[in-house]
């Protein structure tokens, strides 16, 4: 049985190898590997700075992600634990930060990497260091990795039922890019860590051990894709080209992405498994401002770029008094 017996942990990442830092706390996990899988829900945010387009120069993601990590633990009945990554740059007030991480320390089962920013810039690496939670050793091959947007309100324990279905990919909007065509929304996709290690292997083009770098320059290479799209086309390149998920012949995505149907899978043992087979296909409907509810009932919440942290406040307190009621 895995063993955790910190309230929470910080990790560093100051290149290679990966440095453990502990505030407060003392931290232990099983290297069993017979342990009972693990479910994380993997969040990153650039500390330094916010994209300066689409009004979200001055959005509140430090505050979101302080109450999106306590929903994830509180609505699932602690059933999903919490992978934070904070990208800081080299002029960041390291005390702030600190004071920032040991906001968590009484939270239970987060946990918060802190990795310095690379040649990608702080931005770009907090799209996409979330999908690489794979790589941390505490992680095991065969738990659950969810990739989130730290504005992502889980509403309903509910979230955690797809993963309990026999699918080695769980891609929860599915049913928007079916119908539109467009990328893989990154709020929710799943998939055990070494189905994400397996997603993310270039090295037949190149790309060496998973490199977020070498994967963009690949992708840049390959595709005309703007900066902010970047996470969900690779996240969408990538799941969709080694097979572990699959589009009608008819989507205008797989011309985008300039691809070809793979015939058979590499998500599971028996590669010679179609792609569909391996593949949840959620149709979950985003709830929001004006959307306050949907028929098969609201999974979780997203706010748009105006409202701040009073919007967010209230729909915490409203999600924690609804869960504490029942």
């Amino acid at each position: 049985m895995r063993e955790n017996h910190s309230k929470y942990a910080v990790l560093l990442l100051v290149g290679i190898p990966l440095t453990l830092l502990v505030y407060n706390h003392s931290v232990s996990y099983s290297m069993d590997t017979k342990a009972v899988p693990s479910i994380w829900a993997s969040m990153s945010l650039c500390w330094s700075e916010n994209h300066q387009d689409f009004g979200k120069s001055e959005y509140p993601y430090r505050f979101a992600a302080q109450l999106s990590s306590r929903l994830w633990r509180k609505i699932t009945d602690a059933e999903v634990n919490v992978l934070l990554t904070i990208i800081y740059n080299e002029d960041t007030n390291m005390e702030d930060l600190e004071n920032y991480v040991k906001t968590f320390e009484t939270e239970e089962g987060v946990v918060i990497i802190l990795e310095k920013t690379s040649t990608l810039g702080c931005v770009l690496q907090s799209q996409l260091s979330r999908m690489f939670a794979f790589k941390n050793k505490f992680i095991h091959d065969e738990d659950i990795i969810l990739i989130s947007d730290v504005d992502i309100f889980v509403m309903d324990k509910k979230i955690v039922e797809p993963l309990k279905l026999p699918f080695t990919t769980w891609i929860y909007q599915y049913g928007r890019t079916e119908r539109e065509g467009v990328a893989f929304g990154m709020s929710i996709i799943g998939m055990r860590s070494k189905g994400w290690r397996k997603v993310f292997d270039y090295s037949h083009v190149g790309v060496d051990g998973s490199d977020m770098s070498d994967i963009v320059q690949h992708l840049s290479n390959e595709l005309n894709v703007a900066p902010w799209d970047i996470d969900q086309v690779m996240v969408s390149y990538s799941i969709l080209s080694h097979g572990f998920c699959t589009l009608p012949d008819r989507s205008p995505l797989w011309t985008e992405l300039r691809l070809t149907q793979p015939a058979t899978s590499q998500a599971g043992e028996q590669d010679n498994l179609s792609p569909s087979s391996h593949c949840y296909k959620g149709d979950t409907q985003v709830c929001e401002r004006g959307k306050e509810s949907v028929p098969e009932g609201c999974l979780f919440w997203h706010f748009y770029p105006d409202q701040g942290e009073g919007d967010m406040k209230i729909m915490f307190d409203q999600f924690m008094n609804e869960t504490s009621n029942v």
